[in-house]
C-alpha cells in the first residue's frame, strides 16, 4: 500500500495542466448555482407555505417545513458562492503581484522567486499559505481605492459589492465553522437573486473570465430564457414574485442536467462525434417518453429547456357529479417532466404566460 506522501503526490495543478480554459473559481461558481437552483425542487409541491394566511399577515413558512435536502442545498450554495469570491479576488491580486494573495511562510528563497516572478517547484508550492478572505477583499477594496492596483478601473465593481462580499463571508463561517444557520427559502431567493448574482455578472464581465466562462456555468436553453439575467430582475422588484423565482430556477437546474453537448459550429470530426451523441440521447428521451404515455395519462410535447420532443405533461382524472347524478369525467393536469433534461413543474407555480416568459408554452 501507498504511503500517505506517496499518495498525496499524485496531483497537478488544475489551472495550469489542463486544457479546459477555466480555473476553479469557475467550477466552485458552476457546484454553487446548481445547488441554488435546485432548492425549488426541496419545496416541490408545497409552495403554499410561503403564501399568506386567509385572515392574517403571518405566513406559514416556520422551519418544520425545511427538509434535509435544503439544508444540504443551501450549505453547498453559499459555501460555493464563498468560495467562488474568494478565489476570484485571490486571482485578481496575483494579477498585480502574487504576493498580495499569497504568503512564503517566512522562506526568503520562496519570498525571492515571488518577488521576481520565477517559477515555484512543488515544495515551494506546498509551503504557501494564501492571505484569509477577508483580508484579500480588504486588500483589494483599499488599492481599487487608491488606484494602485493595475487596471483598478475595470475592478471598481467590487467597490459596490463590499456588504455582499462580507455578509457572504459570514454566512460562509457559520456554516463551515458552527454548521447552525440557515437562511429561510424566501431569504435566500433575495440574497442570491439581489446581490450575489449581480457580483457575479459583474465577475464574468471582467476580462480574466469574460469569454469562455458562460459556456462553463449552464448551456444555453431552447426557451432562450437566460436564467440568472432572469432572477436578477424579478429580484430588483419591490415584491418579487417567489413562484416565477422557483420557475426560473427550476429552467436553470434542468440546464445543467441536459446531456446535450453543444454542437459546434465548424465541420470536422469532433462536431460529428457530438451530433451522434446528441441525437442517440434525443432518441433515448424520445422513447421512454412515449412508453411513459403508454402507461400513464399524459401529452408528450417539446422541452422549453432541451428542445426534444421528450417532455410528458401528465393528466389525471377525477369524477363529478352533476345536479342529475349523472357522472362526468374530466382531466386535469398534474405535472410535467422532460425524460431527457429532467424539467420538472406542478401547476402550483401556474403557466409561463403569467410571468412574461413568452418563449415558454403554457402547460397547465
Amino acid at each position: 500500500m501507498n504511503t500517505l506522501e506517496e499518495i498525496l503526490k499524485e496531483s497537478f495543478k488544475f489551472d495550469e495542466e489542463t486544457n479546459y480554459g477555466l480555473d476553479l473559481a469557475l467550477v466552485s461558481l458552476q457546484v454553487a448555482l446548481k445547488a441554488y437552483f435546485s432548492t425549488y425542487q426541496t419545496f416541490k409541491g408545497r409552495m403554499f407555505v410561503f403564501e399568506k394566511e386567509d385572515d392574517s399577515n403571518v405566513l406559514k413558512d416556520v422551519p418544520s417545513n425545511y427538509l434535509l435536502e435544503y439544508c444540504e442545498a443551501y450549505a453547498e450554495c453559499i459555501v460555493h458562492f464563498q468560495h467562488f469570491s474568494e478565489l476570484v479576488i485571490k486571482n485578481f491580486l496575483r494579477q498585480d503581484h502574487s504576493l498580495l494573495a499569497d504568503l512564503s511562510d517566512n522562506k526568503v528563497e520562496v519570498f525571492h522567486k515571488l518577488l521576481h516572478g520565477n517559477p515555484l517547484n512543488d515544495e515551494d508550492s506546498l509551503s504557501l499559505k494564501s492571505v484569509e478572505f477577508s483580508e484579500a477583499l480588504s486588500r483589494i477594496l483599499r488599492l481599487v481605492k487608491s488606484t494602485q492596483i493595475k487596471n483598478y478601473e475595470e475592478l471598481k465593481f467590487i467597490l459596490n459589492h463590499k456588504s455582499t462580499l462580507e455578509e457572504l463571508n459570514k454566512l460562509r463561517n457559520r456554516i463551515w465553522h458552527r454548521g447552525l444557520h440557515i437562511l429561510k427559502y424566501n431569504a435566500l431567493d433575495s440574497f442570491v437573486g439581489g446581490y450575489i448574482l449581480p457580483f457575479v455578472k459583474d465577475v464574468l464581465e471582467h476580462p480574466l473570465y469574460k469569454g469562455n466562462a458562460y459556456f462553463y456555468i449552464y448551456k444555453s436553453l431552447f426557451c432562450e430564457v437566460d436564467p440568472i439575467s432572469e432572477v436578477i430582475q424579478e429580484s430588483k422588484k419591490e415584491y418579487p414574485n417567489i413562484k416565477k423565482l422557483a420557475f426560473l430556477k427550476e429552467l436553470g437546474r434542468a440546464s445543467f442536467i441536459n446531456p446535450l453537448t453543444p454542437v459546434r459550429k465548424t465541420s470536422g470530426v469532433f462536431k460529428s462525434i457530438e451530433e451522434i451523441l446528441n441525437n442517440d440521447h434525443k432518441a433515448r428521451a424520445a422513447r421512454i417518453a412515449k412508453i411513459e404515455q403508454k402507461y400513464k395519462i399524459s401529452e408528450i410535447d417539446t422541452c422549453p429547456v432541451c428542445g426534444v420532443d421528450s417532455l410528458n405533461l401528465y393528466q389525471d382524472t377525477d369524477t363529478i357529479y352533476d345536479v342529475d347524478d349523472n357522472v362526468q369525467h374530466y382531466l386535469y393536469p398534474m405535472y410535467v417532466k422532460c425524460q431527457n433534461c429532467t424539467f420538472n413543474v406542478e401547476p402550483e407555480l401556474s403557466n409561463a404566460s403569467i410571468y412574461d416568459l413568452k418563449s415558454i408554452k403554457d402547460f397547465f
